[in-house]
Order: structure tokens, then C-alpha cells, then sequence
């Protein structure tokens, strides 16, 4: 989830060549270039995952339009990042327990999350999924991004009671 160009993507599908790996990624700009870059490696789709199903906005430089530091909350930008000129990309939001359901997913082995401060509203959105035991391990962000959308730490372990976590 937050696929970028898939970088990552491709390394689980040379560590896992039979795995049916699926990249998220709301910028249609980067969805682009990721399709091209994994072609047959995974499964990609053009739409962000939050904690419900809407359309949104994801904010990224003016002159990078694939930057890896799109982020749906604009002050990523103009706080943190300094930039003087954003532009705004409009982009559907869907839930990981909605598409589980609609492709008949059981079972997630890994989920991984990189979505520059919106990792929390991601697994929100996985709430059936992880109340099942249904992802056994999650891998996401948590940096100074999570400052724009109002996220501690804290907030992770109360949400992944059943999980173990640990930072690097």
C-alpha cells in the first residue's frame, strides 16, 4: 500500500516468486510508471486505502509528480517539506477488508504500508481483516508525517493489540 514505483514489489517477487503481490498506488502519475516497471511481477491498482471508501486528494511537487513523498495531507508539503509549489491529484480511496472481500482474499501474509502518514486510517480500514487473524505481518511507517495527521505511536499499539511491534 503506497506501492511508488515498485521498488519493493519487485524484491518480494524475487524472494517470492510464487506470491500474488498487489501494489496500491493512489498517483496516477507514479501508477504509471509503477505498472511499467513490475509488469507481470504484481497486480497493480490505481487507488489509495484509508479507513472508508471515498475519493480524496494526494498532494505532491509541482516539478516531481512521482515524487515518493505524496502524502494526502498538504502541510507534508508546505511545512515539513518547504515546497513552494504543490499540486493536488484527485484519486479513489478504497478499504483492504472491501477489496479481500471482493477478490475472495482469505488471508494476507504481509501487508505493507507506506502511505506518509496515513498508515493508521490504512489499517483502520483493515479492521475485519485484523480482528480475524487474517494478516499475520504488517510492515508500516511511522516518522514525521504521522505529526500532519495527528498520530502517535501509541495509537499502533492500540490498534494491533494481537501483533508485536517493533521500530527501527
Amino acid at each position: 500500500v503506497g506501492a511508488n514505483i515498485g521498488k519493493y514489489a519487485l524484491s518480494l517477487s524475487r524472494e517470492f516468486p510464487d506470491a500474488k503481490i498487489f501494489s496500491f498506488e493512489p498517483n496516477k502519475n507514479t501508477f504509471e510508471i509503477l505498472k511499467q516497471n513490475v509488469m507481470d511481477k504484481a497486480e497493480c491498482i490505481n487507488a489509495g486505502m484509508g479507513s472508508e471508501a471515498k475519493t480524496g486528494k494526494i498532494y505532491t511537487y509541482a516539478d516531481s509528480l512521482t515524487s515518493s513523498h505524496a502524502s494526502i495531507y498538504s502541510d507534508v508539503f508546505k511545512v515539513f517539506h518547504e515546497a513552494d509549489k504543490v499540486v493536488d491529484i484527485d484519486f479513489d480511496m478504497i478499504t483492504i477488508d472491501s477489496f479481500c472481500a471482493q477478490r475472495g482474499i482469505k488471508e494476507i501474509d504481509l501487508l505493507k504500508i507506506d502511505t506518509e502518514g496515513n498508515e493508521l486510517e490504512v489499517l483502520k480500514g483493515s479492521r475485519k481483516m485484523l480482528t480475524e487473524d487474517k494478516i499475520k505481518v504488517i510492515q508500516f511507517e511511522f516518522g514525521e508525517c504521522d505529526v500532519f495527521s495527528r498520530v502517535f505511536l501509541r495509537d499502533f499499539y492500540d490498534m494491533l493489540p494481537n501483533y508485536r511491534i517493533y521500530r527501527l
